[in-house]
């Protein structure tokens, strides 16, 4: 927990920031991605922001994630872990998640199934009305000079979300050492969704009282599915937030995508 301005303490100083990894050059790809759209892709392999992967869009997939990883047990959730071991817990359909950590330096090791479209934050941030309605009516009011009462529950909580992220001074993702190009294009944000309480949550002091409309904002890749064999990634952010402070992350995952046949 941090202390602002006025000596005001702020609940949560949570940017959630996850490993990531993107394509090797030109990305072999195993197959086409559904819904996947046919606009012109910065990065190959990289699926772009306003596609819709599955049925869904990266705002979705941002509330599909949250709803991933809010709800494992802190002793076995993939964002504390700090080996990669329990990276498959949670997981099911064509998309995996990659989980991240809370700053600092992580290196994971994790097996990936084969065929899996990967979605993943880079650096986002996850707040909730009407628990944090104090917090953000302040920086609505106090720092932005805004009106707080001609604003909803939802923008105020999306203002504070998208205040969270908004200066970063580096976002570096690699595979191999290729890098993603244009990062800043991949924001999304998602949808108002029912958050309770959680073990997480409680570990990391961010308890929700009763239940609350949550919205997670920030930078998100999702890629098509890897090649076999193994991948080395590395995901570096640096922020300079004059609210909540400096942060930086360096984290690294080294990937093995299992061949067709040998998914168990």
């Amino acid at each position: 927990m941090s202390t602002q301005g006025n000596a005001r303490k702020w609940r949560r100083f949570m940017p959630w920031l996850a490993a990531t990894l993107v394509m090797v050059g030109v990305l072999a790809l195993t197959g086409p991605i559904p819904g996947a759209g046919a606009a012109a892709n910065l990065n190959p392999g990289v699926i772009p922001p306003q596609a819709r992967a599955h049925g869904m869009s990266y705002g979705e997939w941002v509330g599909a994630w949250w709803k991933w990883a809010a709800a494992i047990p802190a002793g076995q959730n993939p964002i504390l872990d700090t080996t990669g071991e329990f990276g498959s817990i949670g997981q099911s359909g064509p998309v995996w998640f990659l989980a991240g950590s809370f700053g600092g330096t992580v290196s994971r090791q994790l097996v990936i199934p084969p065929g899996k479209t990967l979605f993943f934050p880079v650096f986002n941030s996850l707040w909730w009305a009407p628990d944090d309605l104090d917090d953000a009516t302040w920086l609505a009011e106090d720092i932005l000079g805004l009106d707080a009462s001609q604003m909803t529950e939802e923008e105020l909580i999306s203002l504070i979300a998208n205040y969270q992220v908004d200066f970063a001074t580096l976002m570096e993702v690699t595979v191999d050492g290729v890098p993603v190009q244009g990062l800043s294009r991949y924001r999304a944000e998602s949808q108002p969704q029912d958050l309770t309480d959680t073990d997480l949550l409680d570990t990391i002091g961010a308890e929700v009282s009763h239940p609350n409309a949550a919205i997670g904002a920030g930078y998100w890749l999702m890629l098509a599915p890897l090649p076999p064999g193994k991948h080395t990634v590395r995901i570096a952010v640096e922020s300079q937030n004059p609210v909540f402070g400096d942060f930086s992350l360096d984290v690294s995952y080294e990937l093995t995508v299992k061949p067709l046949g040998k998914a168990k």
